[in-house]
């Protein structure tokens, strides 16, 4: 199912969209089509366009401090921060996105609550260790107690997450501060409601900059086209578990 789960998307994707474009304006003979495949093209990867759009996905709320939160049973990191390379004579674990990991840490040691959930979040083609355990290590490393540090059994996406933590969690613990990217919030949220939690959300990676616009902006760029990307991708994710 994670196969498909990663393969349909595809279809979707502006690059898949353009060629269908392309390839309807060669064999219709059509001038219009492939125009159309031009601009579609150029306004995805415009990061004018890509930031309002991914700005609109991510509207989970602003970014806000940790003291602001309210006390709860336990603070749930979702796993999507680390990739794995290749050494010499080994793999080694690298940061994506370190943010959801600073969040989980802040919240813990402003006492947020007691204990510090890592999801073993791993795709049946990674290598290397689960992802969890990449961070539980690394939070002991910077001073939280390894009693208070929690780790769920291996998980492939969201809706395995939040039934991982539902096992984890005693019955009378369903207060949790949930940290995890603001684009991926309100799905989240929503998987984890599902299994009878009480979610306070703690959205972080926040992906659209506070920058000024300026003439750049309107200049093609592979990185505005990714996050186009990552922002259709999210919205066929919270349709899918909208309808299923």
């Amino acid at each position: 199912m994670i196969y498909l789960h990663k393969i349909l998307p595809l279809l979707f994707m502006p690059i898949s969209i353009t060629i269908l474009l392309v390839l309807l304006g060669i064999f219709r003979k059509k001038l219009a089509f492939l125009w159309s495949a031009v601009v579609f093209l150029y306004l995805c990867a415009m990061p004018f366009v890509a930031d309002r759009f991914f700005g609109w996905v991510e509207n989970s709320g602003t970014r806000v401090s940790a003291s602001v939160l309210t006390e709860a049973d336990a603070i749930v990191v979702l796993s999507g921060m680390i990739h794995t390379v290749s050494g010499r004579d080994s793999l080694f674990a690298e940061w994506n996105d370190p943010d959801r990991f600073f969040a989980g840490i802040e919240c813990y040691k402003q006492k947020k609550a007691p204990l510090l959930i890592f999801t073993r979040g791993q795709f049946p083609w990674s290598e290397g260790e689960p992802e969890g355990e990449t961070l539980a290590r690394e939070a002991i490393a910077m001073g939280v107690p390894s009693q208070a540090v929690l780790l769920t059994e291996a998980v492939e996406n969201t809706a395995d997450e939040a039934k991982a933590v539902e096992k984890l969690l005693k019955r009378n613990q369903q207060r949790i501060i949930l940290v995890t990217s603001a684009f991926h919030m309100p799905r989240s949220k929503r998987l984890f409601e599902e299994n009878g939690f009480l979610v306070q959300p703690y959205p972080v990676d926040y992906k659209v900059d506070a920058d000024r616009s300026t003439v750049l902006d309107f200049l093609p760029t592979a990185e505005a086209l990714r996050k186009t990307e990552w922002g259709i991708r999210e919205l066929l994710g919270r349709l899918f578990y909208l309808v299923r």
